[in-house]
């Protein structure tokens, strides 16, 4: 590797092509650092995949020669081992290791290492009430080691208030939040959504809903689907489009109950996990986010800066986002109730002008605030500033 670039050894459990929230966000911020003299390379999981570039972003999948059961002990077992041989044996090809969980034993296990191997260490805490904040013994074991050996980032304002009241000190924790490719996810005219929906197959006299993301009950699916019978009775029209995969059989039965229960299969599509996000959202009508628990939500970035009016419940992250009667729709989170949800929703799509002034504003407020060259240049800071043993300020 080059001598005058400064290395970044990123470890994730998860990456392309099995992204999650966190994972994407990282490659875009790889991708944009790509031809800075900041070089990142993933180290993650060998799940099947073959790929070992992404956007010219190098992947090095572990271990070397074995596919990995993705939810099996012995597999994380092997995992663990894996990672902390790669840094030892490659420990001179990088001067920081950036985690992007510190949920997992992998993380606690990877830290220890790094910092016996005298590297620089980087956390991120993407997920409010996550990593830190749980009451079990390992999240308290984690919670002391990060605080002591680790800079911390935080992207939202719960987040960081996290890490204030948890006494982490000042200089080692970090506030950059998530930032979306403002070329990519744009608003687009009449003429060219309806061009949109005709080649993804959707109905132009129909308004579309859309969620995307995790279908499982923290991002508040089940209470989506409850509302749909009431939202139909007043816009026949309506369906809703759900992007993502269930998080478990279970909790896909469930859903599927309610749907059968109401009689409500036809008005909603499951489109699974899908690469044109950008289209769906370009040919939809309002975002829909009733989700419980966040860090700050690429869906709702990237649904904004399509200027898509969004209906959300007022929790940490989202708040950083939107502001109520603004750029959005926000519902007091203890208000928690279907009919109450399809009726705000109901009322927002028959009011055009409304939904004009939301979209607009919502578009502004990515576009000032969230733009993925910016967000990127703030991790070229700290990571500069790491390597030079600085502060980040």
């Amino acid at each position: 590797m080059d001598d005058d670039k400064i290395n970044v050894c990123m470890i994730s459990l998860n990456y392309y092509p099995n992204f999650s929230g966190p994972d994407l966000q990282a490659h875009r911020v790889n991708r944009s650092l790509n031809n800075s003299n900041i070089n990142i390379f993933v180290v993650t999981r060998n799940l099947g995949s073959r790929e070992n570039s992404l956007d010219e972003v190098i992947i090095y999948r572990l271990p070397r020669k074995r596919v990995l059961k993705k939810d099996s002990r012995s597999s994380l077992i092997i995992w663990i081992l894996s990672v902390i041989y790669y840094l030892i044996k490659n420990r001179k090809k990088y001067q920081i290791v950036h985690l992007l969980s510190g949920y997992t034993y992998s993380a606690i296990f990877t830290l220890i290492a790094g910092c016996l191997l005298r590297k620089q260490i980087v956390v991120k805490n993407s997920l409010a009430r996550g990593a830190f904040f749980k009451n079990s013994i390992r999240k308290k074991i984690n919670l002391t080691v990060f605080k002591k050996y680790a800079h911390v980032i935080s992207i939202s304002s719960e987040t960081r208030d996290e890490l204030i009241n948890a006494n982490f000190r000042e200089g080692r924790t970090v506030f950059i939040p998530n930032g979306i490719e403002l070329n990519r996810f744009s608003p687009v005219k009449f003429e060219e959504k309806n061009k949109i929906k005709k080649k993804l197959f959707l109905d132009k006299t129909k308004k579309y809903g859309i969620f995307v993301g995790g279908l499982n009950e923290r991002k508040g699916i089940d209470l989506l689907t409850e509302s749909i019978k009431y939202i139909i009775d007043k816009i026949p029209n309506f369906q809703l489009l759900l992007l993502g995969n269930f998080s478990n059989i279970s909790f896909k039965k469930r859903i599927f109950h309610i749907l059968e229960k109401n009689n409500i299969k036809e008005y909603v599509i499951f489109l699974g996990r899908r690469e044109n996000v950008s289209d769906f959202l370009k040919a939809s009508d309002i975002f829909l986010f009733p989700s419980l628990r966040e860090g700050l939500p690429n869906s709702l970035l990237e649904a904004m800066a399509t200027s898509l009016p969004a209906v959300c419940f007022s929790i940490g992250g989202v708040t950083d986002i939107v502001v109520n009667d603004f750029n959005g729709i926000l519902i007091n989170n203890k208000l928690r109730d279907p009919k109450k949800l399809a009726t705000i929703i109901v009322s927002l799509l028959k009011d055009k002008e409304k939904i004009d002034y939301l979209a607009k504003n919502a578009m502004l407020s990515i576009k000032e605030k969230y733009n993925i060259i910016e967000i990127a240049n703030k991790y070229k800071k700290l990571y500069i500033a790491l390597a030079s043993k600085k502060e980040y300020l």
